[in-house]
């Protein structure tokens, strides 16, 4: 497993960006400002992303990612969050105020994001991962 930090820090400064860690290729911890670093060839190889909270210095760069790879995705990006974390996305970002819903665009039955709801304790097999 290589892990590769993106950023690991609270604030935006020259040279720090927010948290977020890339798992071999195609998981993603976090989504915060590190996100930018990566070129749109690397966004669009993550197919999983885990959010350890919503606080916007984990999830800043999640929407502007989103809509980066979203038409040359062939299949849903799919975002694990504790319910709570899912619920502040879909009320704070992902509203069609502050974000368009992905969860819903282009069609509901084809959406470029799914949530996927975890639990404290849980462990996520994807890829050969346990995460």
């Amino acid at each position: 497993m290589k892990v590769r930090v993106l950023g690991c820090s609270g604030a935006i400064a020259k040279d720090c960006k927010t948290t977020s860690f890339l798992i071999d290729a195609d998981v993603l911890i976090d989504a915060g400002t590190g996100v930018g670093d990566l070129t749109l060839e690397e966004m669009c190889a993550i197919n999983h992303v885990f959010l350890t909270h919503s606080h916007l210095d984990h999830v800043a760069a999640l929407p502007l990612m989103v809509d980066a790879v979203a038409s040359q995705r062939t299949a849903a990006l799919k975002i694990y969050a504790l319910a709570g974390t899912i619920s502040a996305l879909k009320a704070h970002i992902f509203n069609n105020v502050i974000w368009p819903d992905f969860s819903v665009i282009p069609t509901a039955a084809a959406p470029f994001i799914s949530f996927h709801e975890i639990t404290v304790g849980e462990t996520t097999r994807i890829t050969g991962k346990a995460i």
